[in-house]
């Protein structure tokens, strides 16, 4: 059985290639060379941290972990397109956030997977040149895990 981190990103993967307007939703690896297109997502996940406020004493112990979800989202609007850029790339963040938080009522598990989870704001990325934005966030997810055994939640 995968790690439990796996499955939490296969969850957000699921979940984001929901969205309407999205060209792509993007795991680099070593061997993907992806071009930056419009309305793509890019979805990685940044350095785990203890939550040893959500841990358990115990025989194994309960390990509270919070992983964060990194998305990035890419506008790359034609040369025709009159909409604002920035209308298009906040409308697209939401747009993933509100794809990552379906079903409304217990979009925080993960289906099960999590204790809880929460974003962090979006942030516009630098651009090297005027075709391409991005804006990126963070959705944090805290789960648990026995000490011996990654796989499933606590």
């Amino acid at each position: 059985m995968p790690s439990l981190v796996t499955q939490i990103m296969d969850v957000a993967e699921t979940r984001l290639r929901q969205m309407d307007s999205c060209s792509g939703v993007y795991r680099p690896n070593r061997k993907m060379d992806f071009k930056i297109e419009d309305s793509a997502v890019i979805l990685t996940h940044g350095d785990i941290e203890s939550s040893e406020d959500n841990s358990a004493m115990g025989n194994p112990p309960k390990v509270a972990w919070i992983l964060p979800l990194n998305i990035t989202c890419i506008v790359q609007p034609s040369m025709t397109d009159e909409v604002p850029i920035d209308e298009r790339m906040n409308d697209f963040v939401v747009e993933a956030m509100d794809a990552l938080s379906e079903p409304a009522t217990s979009w925080h598990t993960f289906d099960n997977l999590a204790l809880n989870a929460e974003f962090t704001p979006p942030i516009a990325i630098e651009q090297a040149n005027d075709s391409a934005r991005a804006m990126n966030f963070d959705c944090r997810v805290t789960y648990r895990v026995d000490e011996t055994a990654q796989t499933t939640q606590a």
